[in-house]
């Protein structure tokens, strides 16, 4: 039990139970664990390896990375048995969470880490779910939920399905918020507006930017302000992105501030600024024009100048307006309704 707890995977478990394994070979757990979980599974979070994501891309099931885990969110029962048998069998990842019934929910926290608090995007369990997590070289799994009552009907519905019973258990699987606030702290520590100008701040969660792919992202990103944008705010060094779409810009401060985009660049700018994103914020506005000051920033080190914008963004909306502002290394939406 307690080289479960150093992982600190899931942040609301409120009961846990460990289940010894009793059989040898990793095809037998295999076996075992999917007779468990049958067509139950809404998510499975692993730990981020290069094996990890080979394993996916070579059995082509979707997958989404988000800072060191990687998440395959509504697999079908056949994607998710491989699954398991991969991390049974090969160890692909140090950890394996089955998140039953309800999706993994995905909240931003701040945690104390070597003594210094930093954000984190944390996994928690929804009302409703259980989890089944499965460590590396161990001999046992575990079994969690929200509540010690929610855990012990599992545990029954397990030994059941254990001897080849059939229990239906629920009609659909639940989906999780995508949706979560910001804190005044992190938007802060962001160099973001606070969210007393605003008539709301939410953010999402999005895939860790690709270095050298196509980003997955570019359609989720482009549904969630359906508006045109009207201008965009880029670090100086973007100019060759903006040449090479043929977008009109002005210079402020060492930042480029375009012209409206069109329609029909909308999907391949979208997929170079979220690129572009993991090096400092980039700006979305959408149908009306922004108010925008900027604030110059000390960047006194070599390093400084790389990863530090020249300027911080300060902007205000009009009503019905709305930002959309890639943050935190482009692992965050941050939308902004005026």
């Amino acid at each position: 039990m307690e080289k479960f707890r150093e992982y600190e995977l899931i942040q609301n478990e409120e009961h846990l139970t460990e289940v010894e394994v009793d059989i040898e070979t990793g095809e037998e757990v295999a076996e075992m664990i999917k007779q468990i979980v049958a067509s139950d599974v809404a998510t499975i979070c692993m730990e981020h390896t290069s094996k990890m994501e080979h394993c996916l891309l070579d059995l082509d099931i979707p997958y989404e990375r988000q800072q060191e885990s990687i998440y395959v969110n509504r697999p079908t029962p056949a994607q998710a048995a491989e699954l398991i048998t991969e991390h049974c069998t090969y160890d692909l990842s140090s950890y394996i969470l089955i998140f039953l019934f309800a999706e993994c929910e995905c909240k931003l926290e701040q945690v104390v880490f070597r003594k210094k608090p930093e954000w984190h995007v944390g996994n928690y369990l929804q009302e409703e779910g259980v989890v089944l997590t499965m460590l590396e070289d161990d001999a046992a799994f575990f079994i969690g939920a929200t509540s010690e009552e929610r855990v012990n009907a599992f545990v029954k519905i397990m030994d059941e399905r254990m001897d080849k019973k059939q229990v239906p258990v629920i009609e659909r699987l639940i989906d999780a918020p995508k949706q979560f606030d910001l804190p005044d702290d992190f938007l802060e520590e962001q160099k973001l507006p606070l969210n007393v100008h605003f008539k709301k701040v939410s953010g999402e969660l999005l895939a860790t930017p690709p270095l050298f792919k196509k980003s997955l992202e570019v359609e989720h990103l482009d549904k969630m302000v359906a508006e045109p944008i009207v201008a965009a705010i880029l670090p100086g060094d973007c100019e060759d992105i903006l040449e090479k779409l043929e977008i009109e810009y002005r210079t402020e401060m060492k930042m480029l501030i375009t012209a409206s985009i069109e329609a029909e660049k909308r999907f391949e700018f979208l997929d170079k600024l979220h690129k572009e994103s993991i090096l400092g914020n980039i700006y979305l506005f959408y149908g009306k024009e922004p108010k925008i000051q900027f604030e110059r920033q000390e960047r006194t080190s070599l390093l400084k100048k790389i990863f530090t914008p020249p300027a911080i963004v300060n902007f205000s909306l009009e009503e019905e307006a709305k930002a959309l502002v890639l943050t935190f290394d482009g692992e965050i939406a941050a939308v902004f309704e005026g």
